[in-house]
């Protein structure tokens, strides 16, 4: 059984991470190297400092912070978006038309699905009965996406591999993905905490000018540790936030690949709109700190604000 100051040591790591993150996220490699410093010195004074009490430690306890932090292409397949329609800025005749979003049929009338089960759509201009102009949005260039950790996998989510989605009139809809990092550490009871359910709440608002489409609501490389400062396996998936016309997909499903299950729920809004993106956690098997990551698309969506879920509040406040 390791002492509390090779506990504390050990997930102070996590801390360290976590300010390294921000710190990247202020474009600062010196300024990350020196957060890793800061927590290894922390934890050089613990173990030089005696019998430690909550009152001499108080980064014992640090209550849920956000910051942003850079999603780097090494770092994951970035979650892009799906079936996003782009309208016609200057086709000829065409361009003060319409495009419309619409599922593929066959014969029978029933939906045409590619090999991944996604339903195959096409961008339609309006008044074209020639087909010509039309965008065959099928499976082709779509792969699941991995949240970037070898320890978690999507439960099946299928994203969008190359980023742009192209409108019936060659121009193209480019996502700008970022993310968001919330940290938090408590070690002040001596004791794991486990809490499942609603985890966290994000609002967004989704811009006037979205375009409707599919958006990926990405869970990004977390970390978990618990108080014998073990690291905790997790599996993630990702969710769905589709804007305007667009068809709301259903919630994934999480692998066995993973302890911790970690879910975006998947919802829909429209351009203007207030919407709230629950991320729920499950077969939590006791934990003392985490930090978790979350990414989107800022060229779609505003971040408003963010609260723990409520079924976490017992055990999570905000800072």
């Amino acid at each position: 059984m390791k002492s509390i100051r090779a506990r504390i040591i050990a997930i102070l790591l996590i801390g360290a991470m976590g300010m390294a993150c921000t710190a990247c996220g202020r474009n600062s490699d010196e300024s990350s190297s020196g957060a890793e410093n800061s927590a290894a010195e922390s934890g050089a004074d613990i173990e030089n400092s005696g019998d430690l009490t909550i009152a001499e430690g108080e980064m014992l306890k640090q209550d849920m912070t956000i910051s942003d932090y850079v999603v780097e292409d090494s770092q994951s397949d970035v979650p892009v978006n799906q079936n996003v329609n782009q309208n016609s800025g200057t086709s000829g005749e065409n361009s003060t038309s319409e495009e419309n979003y619409v599922v593929v049929t066959d014969e029978a009338g029933q939906e045409v699905t590619d090999e991944n089960g996604n339903v195959v759509t096409q961008v339609v201009t309006g008044g074209n009965s020639g087909g010509s102009g039309n965008n065959n949005n099928s499976s082709d260039g779509n792969s699941g996406n991995s949240s970037g950790s070898s320890d978690n996998s999507n439960g099946g989510n299928d994203n969008s591999s190359n980023g742009n989605n192209e409108g019936s009139d060659g121009n193209t809809y480019t996502p700008s993905i970022v993310g968001k990092l919330l940290y938090w550490l408590d070690m002040s009871q001596s004791r794991d905490y486990v809490f499942n359910g609603d985890f966290v709440d994000v609002t967004f608002r989704v811009k006037d000018d979205a375009p409707d489409g599919n958006y990926t609501i990405g869970i990004g490389e977390c970390d978990f540790a618990n108080w014998d400062a073990e690291t905790v396996t997790y599996t993630t998936v990702d969710g769905d936030l589709a804007i305007g016309s667009a068809q709301q997909k259903e919630t994934g499903t999480p692998g066995d690949d993973g302890t911790i299950k970690l879910v975006c729920e998947s919802t829909s809004a429209q351009q203007g709109e207030e919407v709230t993106v629950r991320f729920t956690i499950s077969d939590n098997p006791g934990i003392v700190g985490l930090i978790f990551r979350f990414t989107f698309d800022q060229n779609a969506l505003e971040f408003v604000d963010y609260n723990v879920g409520e079924d976490c509040a017992e055990f999570i406040s905000l800072a």
